[in-house]
């Protein structure tokens, strides 16, 4: 899979998971329960932080850094950005989640195509690219449209 049809399942996917926002309210958004003790928020938080980290490392690769990308301990990152990111507002939250997401979109435009190649760790950035892109917003979509279907029917 090339650059373009990354940044096009990066792109459908997007969409996908907005679909399964689309007519939440701010409590429905912030109500724990989604996943775990999750609220929708918590999840968008989530995504924005890993997407950060991954234009980060596009970055540091664009100015030929050594990049740092660290995957030995998931379930602990992901509590850390839980305990970092379960306070802040909505509003924050969601700007980051769509500002982040147009930096995903701008990097990907910028790599070349040798890039998706190069490994880190057991993983090559296509990959990686993939895991916290595409898959991710696909993984939480489901998640959350799982969550609606259980509510009652004048809430979801």
């Amino acid at each position: 899979m090339g650059i373009a049809d990354i940044l096009e399942q990066t792109e459908a996917s997007r969409e996908r998971l907005e679909d399964a926002l689309e007519g939440l309210t701010t409590e429905q958004m912030s109500a724990p329960g989604v996943m775990g003790d999750w609220s929708v928020k918590d999840i968008l938080a989530h995504i924005a932080v890993w997407q950060s980290r991954l234009v980060r490392l596009l970055y540091q690769l664009a100015r030929q850094q050594k990049p740092q990308w660290d995957m030995r301990d998931v379930d602990g990152i992901n509590a850390q950005i839980y305990a970092q990111q379960k306070e802040r507002p909505l509003d924050q939250v969601l700007e980051d989640f769509e500002g982040v997401f147009e930096q995903v979109c701008l990097r990907l435009e910028a790599l070349h195509e040798p890039d998706l190649a190069r490994r880190f760790g057991d993983a090559n950035l296509a990959q990686i690219i993939a895991a916290n892109t595409y898959e991710h917003d696909d993984e939480h979509a489901a998640q959350i449209s799982a969550w609606r279907s259980q509510l009652p029917p004048e809430e979801a």
